[in-house]
């Protein structure tokens, strides 16, 4: 698949010359008076991004490319014959913005974090999360800020039932646990409904704790 380097900022505009490099942060593009050619810093030199007359293609079809051949410097939003208007960028970044959505495999966490300001976490606390996109829960992990005992319930309802409730729990009977230590992992997840959807909400439900004041529990997922 391509590689695809998104510039940190982009300067339209008239330059007699490029300032120094040490001026200007690393992927930071200059056009040339005559907007004929596109230069952009490595951090130590300026570089002509690419020829001029070159235009950068269509960024979904090399998004799809699973040419070698194509690296960062064949995609662009700018053609370095042409001086765009902002409306041409948008529509640039817009159409950008719709491959980027559609690509799968990416791995993302969800995170509760629950924190008792000092004293023990009491039983019953909760904290909802909405997932943006379809993923699978691939782990979770537990934290604790010192040594202590923890079960938490996850629970996942949609938008239009909300809130979720003990009977839409995910776990089976592998909660989420820490049993006196400071930490624990579970990449099994027996018996868990593990397939989220966008618009579902999570719930984190404290069913016990003891001693700990903070704990984090973190869902390791990969977007489907």
């Amino acid at each position: 698949m391509a590689t695809i380097t998104i510039p940190g900022m982009f300067l339209f505009g008239s330059h007699a010359s490029l300032p120094a490099v040490g001026d200007v942060g690393i992927g930071t593009l200059y056009a040339c008076t005559d907007h004929s050619k596109v230069y952009q810093s490595d951090g130590t030199t300026w570089n002509d991004w690419f020829n001029a007359g070159t235009a950068g293609g269509d960024i979904a079809a090399h998004l799809a490319d699973t040419d070698d051949a194509h690296d960062a410097s064949a995609v662009s939003i700018v053609d370095a014959g042409a001086h765009f208007t902002g409306t041409e960028v948008e529509a640039a970044l817009q159409e950008l913005a719709a491959a980027l959505a559609g690509i799968t495999g990416l791995t993302a966490g969800i995170t509760f974090v629950f924190n008792g300001g000092g004293s023990e976490i009491a039983d019953g606390q909760q904290l909802d999360i909405p997932i943006p996109f379809d993923c699978d829960i691939d782990s979770v992990t537990m934290l604790a800020d010192q040594s202590g005992d923890a079960v938490v319930d996850i629970w996942k309802d949609s938008y239009a039932n909300f809130p979720p409730t003990d009977a839409d729990s995910i776990t089976a009977a592998a909660l989420p646990t820490i049993t006196a230590a400071t930490k624990s992992e579970d990449s099994t997840l027996t018996g868990w409904t593990t397939a989220l959807s966008a618009g579902d909400i999570l719930r984190a439900n404290v069913d016990s704790c003891t001693t700990i004041t903070r704990l984090t529990v973190f869902l390791q997922v990969t977007r489907t």
